[in-house]
C-alpha cells in the first residue's frame, strides 16, 4: 500500500495482487521468497528486503539484476546508525542464513577462536533481538545473512563467505586475516538502499530509484 501510495503520487498507474505471475511493466516484489524467483530477471523489478537498519519500520530496496540488487547511489548521508568503535578479541559468533545450520562456518573458525556459538534465523529458532546476541563477541562470521550488516555497525569483525554479501567491501576474507576498515563511506553508500515506509509513500524513493 505504501508504495501504492508512492507510484500514485509519481504518477504510475499500480495494481495490488496477490497473484505471483500477474505481468507487468514493473514488478515490485517481496525477497528473497515470495514472488522474486518469477521476476528476478524482468528488466524493471524492484526487489523489496528486509532492513539493514530500522526494521520493520524500514526495508532494504533495489533493482533485481538476477541474484543481487543494485541499489541507488545517492550523494551525502541519509538516515543511519552511529558506527560502535572497533571491538578487540576473538570470540565468534555464526550467523547463519536461513536454510543454513551454520554448522561449517562454525567447524572453520573454532581453531581460530575462543568461543564460538551459531545463531539460526529467525525464522528456524534464532531468538530475542539481535542486538543481544551479538553482546561479547568481537568477530561475526556468515554469507548473505543482513544480520552481518548490524553485526559491522556494531564494531564487530565480519568474516564474509559470500560475494553477493552488503558486507563485501569491509568484511575479512579469513578468520586469519582480520581487517578493520574504514566503514564510513561503505555505511553512507548502504543508506541509500534502506527506506522508511513514509519516504516509500511519498514518492521519494521511487524518484531516487529512477534518476
Amino acid at each position: 500500500e505504501q508504495f501504492a501510495a508512492g507510484f500514485k503520487r509519481s504518477g504510475q498507474a499500480w495494481v495490488i495482487t496477490s497473484d505471483q505471475g500477474k505481468a507487468g511493466d514493473i514488478h515490485v516484489v517481496l525477497g528473497p521468497h515470495y514472488a522474486l524467483n518469477q521476476w528476478r530477471n524482468h528488466h524493471r523489478c524492484v526487489w523489496v528486503d528486509r532492513a539493514f537498519w530500522g526494521d520493520p519500520e524500514c526495508v532494504s530496496v533495489g533493482w533485481s539484476a538476477g541474484i543481487d540488487r543494485t541499489f541507488p547511489a545517492g550523494a551525502g548521508w541519509r538516515n543511519h546508525p552511529e558506527l560502535v568503535p572497533w571491538t578487540d578479541g576473538r570470540d565468534c559468533i555464526v550467523l547463519a542464513d536461513y536454510g543454513d545450520t551454520g554448522l561449517d562456518l562454525a567447524a572453520l573458525v573454532r581453531p581460530h577462536c575462543e568461543r564460538v556459538e551459531i545463531r539460526r534465523h529467525p525464522a528456524e529458532g534464532g531468538s530475542g533481538a539481535l542486538s543481544d546476541a551479538l553482546q561479547g563477541f568481537q568477530i561475526a562470521i556468515g554469507r548473505n545473512t543482513s544480520a552481518l550488516v548490524e553485526a559491522a555497525i556494531s564494531g564487530l569483525w565480519v568474516v564474509c563467505k559470500s560475494p553477493r554479501s552488503p558486507v563485501m567491501p569491509i568484511a575479512s576474507a579469513s578468520i586469519r586475516d582480520l581487517v578493520q576498515p574504514d566503514r564510513n563511506e561503505w555505511l553512507r553508500g548502504l543508506s541509500w538502499a534502506n527506506w522508511s515506509g513514509s519516504e516509500i509513500e511519498s514518492g521519494e524513493l521511487w524518484e531516487c530509484l529512477t534518476t
